[in-house]
């Protein structure tokens, strides 16, 4: 005789969640109906909410990836920047510019601007300029 563990529905709902590939989604479920319990959210605000959890962890991890398969060097801080060898960089300026920064936390990351998807460096990697005064009398194809 084989014992059967009793399924709740909220062990059904993860199931089927897991099953339908939502990864977050099913492991912070608990907390997030808590919370709309808690806060009184209507059944359309809950759905945006979870919804909204899976995004961004997905989100999250796409940007995660993006940096590691890229190969860039981990991100410099101001406060690992050598200001006694860079004499012509004044300290003072570059700390009250980012005093004066307005841009959010995570608004302008780096992989916003140095990661770029791997076909995208191959299609900028075989631009290849030439002069005009060579007109139709140069090598077609990539450079080398």
């Amino acid at each position: 005789m084989t014992k059967t563990t009793p399924t709740t529905d909220l062990d059904t709902s993860r199931k089927l969640l897991s099953e339908m590939g939502f990864e977050h989604l099913p492991l912070v479920l608990p907390e997030l109906l808590e919370r709309s319990v808690r806060e009184k959210l209507t059944q359309v605000d809950f759905l945006n909410l979870a919804l909204r959890a899976e995004h961004d962890f997905r989100e999250e991890r796409r940007v995660r990836t993006s940096l590691r398969i890229s190969g860039l060097p981990p991100g410099k801080t101001l406060e690992s920047f050598d200001f006694p060898f860079q004499r012509g960089i004044q300290r003072d300026r570059i700390v009250s510019f980012r005093q004066h920064c307005t841009t959010p936390p995570g608004s302008f990351g780096r992989h916003q601007y140095m990661a770029r998807p791997t076909r995208a460096r191959r299609r900028i990697a075989n631009v290849r300029v030439v002069p005009v005064a060579l007109g139709s009398n140069f090598q077609q194809g990539p450079i080398s």
